[in-house]
């Protein structure tokens, strides 16, 4: 049961009833279907019928749809089937044929109980009548299964007659002939032969002999039709071929369809071309073969098997009245080596053959070349192209341009997609191919050439830029080879003097060049390039920037002095942008001054110098770099004079003039002349010499002597006693002349030497070297320097180029110094400072290694004893 509801405001509702099939052989049911309730008070309950009719399936099948007339009463087998479910009682179904002369059934068969089905035998009849081939149905009824069965089977007709069996039941109209056999069937008799009379329903399709002949003996005959192809778009066609009959045989017909076969033709020229021929490689024509009729325009479709090797267009029309057409053919250049493509050209339309036309595609895959730049300045550069998919190896081919010359390079085994040759290519001009090999060894096409120009520049490998001619002088400038080159141009810019030009010899075969010309100093600038044998040139080189510092000259001071804060004085440098000043003591072995950065041409020393021998030297300087030292200049400082005349050990007369060299800032000049032998000292100790010379008033007696000079300031500072210098008297008068007057007129007495005690060992001369060339003569004597005070020297950071002295010069000096100074610490102790003259005694002070230590550490300067200052 289930509920319906009728919606408010309505008088019904509508539900749906839902039919079981039950599978029973049970007829038709009545069904009540009633209201059992309703949900409002006040109605009446109604009931009302449904007939539910049965429907079960009854079937009707034989063992075969067609059978032979001969074929007997047991050939053939019919079967009722039923379908329900409840099988349990038997049924009969009744039976009936429409053609009792051909087919014969029982009147009706039984399904037996608990059977689904039945079998039966059909009769088939053999009439003797020319009735051909009959269709009979049979029928079965079950009215409790609904509507009739029915089943149709064929009776073959097994009477004398004729049959057509072609070949092919369908035939193109471009097939040429058909082959058809012609049979005679069911006759006992072959013994005669039968002549049948042959026809087609159209001729214009297919053409049969008027008459064949089946020959005695042969129950067939083959025969030819003739296919008519016409030129006409008409379609297929139906053509029935016949074979007459007669009172001994009933004819035989057979249909064979022709189908139409009016083509399209397609030729494409040329057959085979580039890929890389683009739009337009090809003409195409396509043709229809219906020339008899080709009253409308028609439309083909074109179709490229390979639309990434050959490209048509989609259609093209044939216009009204003409049967061909032409179209383009465009190639596509894809980037695959792949060899020669074939391509199908297809054309098609509606009812007819497509055209189809084969066209080769050639390959042309030539490597794109991607480098060097037009203009490179790589001696080596390298060749590169894009990859070519496929390709085993390349062929790389260089040529000269510039001098004519081909295949200069060629390498044809190169694996990658670059190329660097390993011989250098001179300044010019260059074209490169290369091309691909595929894995079968086929060459691929040649690229388009690539030309590039070669720049080389030389590079200037001195002077170094930025830096100063350590000899003063204009350098070398040298330069690196460029392969092949004929000549180089060189360029030289004077940047102090703002002239270009200096120097410019386009004509230089070695890479190197020395001017023979004198540039002076400044900072200049070079260039270099290459020419080739044709004149082309390459890139300058890079610049550089160098300076010549010659070295200055020394100006002042100049040899003996009692200024203490000399002023040096040098000339100038051109492109010097400051100067280094290095002063030695030479009496000491010690560095006095050392100024790196002094920006003008003179030094005002600004603390006293100790009275020695000093050597100076300067150098002109650019940013970090310096030229050559100057030459050495020396000067004194309370140096003694130094004796000129007489000679050492030479011979003279018996008044020699005594000459000596000047002392600047001296007032006047002592002299001292001893004689050398033991019996006799001192000869003469003269003071107040205002000039430097002084003539023997005193006639010396011959001998050997020797005599010292020293200079005394007008401060009343004394030099240290000068070398002395041994001469030999060749004729001698008394030793007691007069010696000349004032402060000079005393008589001496003869002390023997200022030296004193010093033995004559200890006193010999040790000759001081003043040939430095250079402060950096002898690396060995920086140790023997000590530091000098740091107001004396420049800031600037030192470069490491230190200038050193000659130690043994230095040990000399020391020496030298010793021996003098020994006669000045005995100075006051001495009776030869009196004015008076002095009776000559061997008597002199004790010296003692301690006392002369003393004097050597008082230094070279000396002030006069308060007796003699008073007395002058």
């Amino acid at each position: 049961s289930s509920q319906v509801t009728i919606p408010a405001n309505q008088l019904t509702a509508s539900f749906p009833l839902n039919a079981v099939d039950d599978m029973l052989l049970d007829g038709t049911q009545t069904v009540t279907i009633s209201e059992t309730g309703a949900s409002l008070p006040g109605f009446f309950l109604n009931a009302d019928n449904v007939d539910v009719t049965d429907d079960e399936l009854l079937t009707f099948t034989v063992s075969a749809n067609q059978v032979l007339e001969n074929a007997g009463p047991t050939s053939l087998v019919g079967r009722i089937t039923r379908h329900n479910t409840d099988l349990s009682a038997p049924y009969t179904v009744t039976l009936s044929s429409n053609d009792l002369t051909e087919l014969t059934v029982p009147a009706s068969v039984t399904i037996p109980a608990n059977e689904s089905f039945v079998e039966f035998y059909i009769a088939v009849i053999d009439d003797t009548v020319f009735d051909g081939d009959q269709l009979v149905t049979l029928t079965a009824q079950a009215p409790e299964y609904g509507p009739d069965v029915t089943v149709d089977v064929t009776v073959l007709d097994l009477e004398p007659s004729l049959r057509l069996i072609p070949e092919f039941f369908s035939v193109s109209e471009n097939g040429g002939s058909l082959n058809v056999q012609l049979w005679r069937l069911d006759q006992a008799d072959l013994s005669q032969s039968v002549t049948v009379n042959l026809s087609s329903s159209d001729l214009s399709e297919l053409q049969v002999p008027a008459t064949v002949i089946i020959p005695a003996n042969s129950d067939h005959v083959n025969f030819v039709v003739t296919v008519v192809d016409d030129t006409l778009l008409d379609g297929s066609q139906l053509v029935t071929l016949s074979a007459a009959g007669s009172a001994q045989f009933a004819g035989g017909n057979v249909d064979i369809t022709v189908t139409d076969h009016e083509t399209l033709t397609v030729n494409i020229t040329p057959g085979a071309f580039l890929e890389n021929a683009g739009p337009g490689a090809a003409i195409g024509t396509v043709t229809r073969s219906n020339s008899s009729d080709p009253t409308l325009p028609l439309t083909v479709t074109l179709t490229s098997n390979d639309l990434t090797e050959l490209t048509v267009p989609v259609t093209v029309t044939i216009p009204a009245g003409l049967t061909s057409t032409t179209f383009s053919v465009n190639a596509v250049n894809d980037p695959v080596i792949d060899g020669p493509q074939n391509v199908i050209v297809t054309a098609t339309a509606t009812g007819y053959v497509d055209g189809v036309r084969n066209v080769t595609v050639l390959d042309h895959e030539p490597p794109v070349i991607t480098g060097p730049a037009a203009v490179t300045s790589a001696s080596n550069p390298i060749i590169t192209w894009d990859a070519i998919p496929g390709a085993l190896r390349y062929d790389v081919w260089i040529d000269d341009v510039s001098n004519r010359i081909g295949e200069i390079i060629r390498d044809i085994n190169v694996t990658g997609t670059s190329f660097q040759p390993t011989e250098q290519l001179g300044v010019g001009r260059y074209r490169v191919w290369v091309r691909a090999y595929d894995s079968l060894e086929r060459p691929g096409f040649w690229s388009l050439p690539l030309n590039f120009r070669v720049d080389t520049p030389p590079a200037i490998t001195a002077p170094v830029n930025s830096t100063s001619s350590a000899t003063g002088t204009f350098p070398r400038i040298s330069w690196t080879a460029v392969a092949n080159t004929a000549k180089y141009d060189l360029w030289v810019d004077n940047l102090t003097t703002g002239t270009s030009q200096v120097i410019r010899n386009k004509d230089l075969v070695t890479s190197s060049f020395v001017t023979t010309e004198d540039l002076g100093s400044g900072t200049f600038r070079a260039w270099v390039r290459s020419t080739n044998a044709v004149g082309e040139v390459g890139r300058w080189s890079n610049p550089v920037t160098f300076s010549v510092l010659a070295a200055p000259t020394l100006v002042s001071p100049t040899g003996a002095s009692f200024d203490t804060t000399p002023v040096i004085e040098w000339t100038p440098t051109e492109s010097a942008t400051h100067y280094d000043l290095w002063v030695s003591n030479l009496t000491t072995g010690v560095r006095a001054i050392r100024n790196t950065f002094i920006q003008a041409t003179s030094y005002n020393v600004t603390q006293d110098l100790s009275a020695g021998e000093y050597a100076v030297w300067v150098r002109a300087g650019s940013g970090t770099q310096y030229g050559p030292w100057s030459q050495v200049r020396k000067f004194s400082v309370a140096a003694p004079p130094v004796i000129t005349s007489p000679v050492a050990n030479g011979t003279v007369g018996n008044t020699p003039t005594f000459v000596w060299s000047s002392v600047t800032g001296a007032e006047t000049y002592e002299i001292w002349l001893s004689h050398n032998d033991s019996s006799t000292k001192r000869v003469f100790y003269l003071t107040g010499l205002t000039g430097t010379s002084l003539t023997s008033s005193v006639s010396l007696t011959s001998g050997s002597y020797r005599v010292w000079v020293r200079a005394i300031s007008t401060m009343g500072i004394a030099t240290k006693w000068s070398s002395y210098v041994d001469f030999t008297v060749a004729s001698a008068t008394s030793p007691a002349a007069t010696l000349p007057g004032g402060s000079l007129g005393g008589q001496f007495a003869s002390l023997g030497s200022p030296l004193r005690n010093v033995s004559a060992e200890n006193a010999v001369r040790l000759p001081l070297n003043t040939e430095l060339s250079s402060p950096s003569s002898v690396e060995s004597a920086e140790p023997s320097f000590v530091q000098v005070q740091s107001e004396m020297r420049s800031t600037t950071a030192q470069p490491t180029e230190t200038p050193r002295e000659i130690s043994e010069e230095v040990a000399a000096v020391q020496a030298e110094a010793e021996s003098c100074d020994q006669v000045m610490a005995l100075w006051q102790e001495t009776d030869w400072w009196a004015t008076e003259a002095v009776v000559e005694s061997s008597e002199q002070p004790a010296v003692t290694p301690e006392t002369a230590t003393i004097a050597a550490g008082m230094g070279l300067l000396l002030t006069r004893s308060p007796q003699r200052r008073r007395e002058e």
